[in-house]
């Protein structure tokens, strides 16, 4: 296979990529998926997959009250790491832990979706 690189939010000739995996992924991922979701996708990922039978967790990080969006992969490293090594399995269990260089500062809610906006100490 030649080297491959697929740029996020290139386009492909006949073929409509968000459109695809909509159609032919969203009822599979719907059986799928648990109850609860802790979403670290980036914002640009959303639009591939819409959760509809889950509770979620969404995140946004502010630095200096500005949204980060060049180092927010880092951060979700940084929120999967304190999944991993505390065993979460819950969103009541990540909301009751605290995270070092991380604070919540606001939440806000939308159907089953809640974005917890992050503040980088």
């Amino acid at each position: 296979m030649p080297d491959y690189k697929y740029k996020q939010g290139a386009k492909l000739p006949n073929i409509n990529v968000e459109k695809f995996y909509l159609e032919n992924f969203s009822l599979a991922l719907d059986d799928y998926l648990a109850e609860e979701i802790i979403d670290l996708r980036a914002g640009h990922y959303e639009k591939f997959y819409k959760v509809k039978k889950a509770n979620v967790l969404t995140f946004k990080f502010l630095k200096d009250n500005k949204v980060v969006s060049h180092w927010a992969k880092h951060y979700r490293g940084i929120l999967l790491k304190h999944l991993a090594t505390n065993n979460i399995s819950s969103i009541a269990e990540f909301l009751a832990s605290n995270i070092e260089g991380l604070k919540l500062v606001e939440i806000q809610e939308k159907k089953n979706i809640k974005l917890l906006v992050m503040q980088i100490e």
